[in-house]
């Protein structure tokens, strides 16, 4: 999905955004929130691109970014695991993206569910990409096109149907050992799954 340098509004973003990043500033990766970056356009799901190296400086300066998105709902002996994998093309004779990174969800929190659910009717994704310090470094705009719908359909089935005793950390970790990440962007594990957005 090509997403727009929109990176004139850093100059004049709302103080929500910066308080969002703030929030999630000890990430690595990706982070969703509700927030505002404009007055002009309130508020919204965001997605905030956490990396402390010069990778995003360079993407920073670039006029589009071709982003994309595969996500899902897996399933563990220890319960679900609601993902997002982010990834950036070109796609290697192995199959692995030039850039490949794994979000992982706690698909029976309430929060989680609602961020979620407002994402999949979003007309367009901001994606603030987000520097050491931390530091916006730059905003980019994408139309929404990556499958979180059917991801808010996925997670809400299964907390609809419950897990007796779940406990997010160990269905993570139970979910880190079964899966590999490259095989999961390939859908393959067919069984354990259902899957939304960008294949490569």
């Amino acid at each position: 999905m090509i997403g727009q340098n929109i990176s004139f509004i850093v100059g004049q973003h709302h103080s929500e955004l910066d308080q969002a990043i703030w929030h999630h500033r000890g990430r690595n990766g990706f982070a969703l929130d509700v927030a505002a970056i404009h007055e002009s356009i309130g508020q919204e799901v965001i997605a905030m691109w956490f990396d402390r190296t010069s990778f995003l400086e360079t993407l920073s300066g670039c006029e589009t970014i071709d982003l994309r998105a595969r996500c899902g709902l897996a399933v563990t002996q220890a319960g679900p695991i609601a993902f997002i994998l982010w990834w950036l093309p070109p796609v290697d004779e192995e199959g692995v993206p030039y850039f490949l990174k794994e979000h992982v969800l706690n698909p029976m929190h309430e929060g989680n569910l609602q961020v979620l659910r407002r994402l999949g009717g979003q007309k367009c994704l901001h994606v603030a990409l987000v520097g050491s310090g931390p530091r916006l470094l730059g905003l980019h705009e994408f139309k929404h096109d990556f499958g979180f719908f059917d991801l808010y359909s996925y997670a809400q089935a299964a907390a609809e149907k419950g897990w007796p005793g779940y406990n997010f950390d160990v269905a993570h970790s139970a979910f880190e050992s079964a899966f590999k990440v490259g095989d999961l962007l390939h859908g393959r594990y067919p069984e354990l799954t259902l899957l939304a957005g960008d294949a490569p």
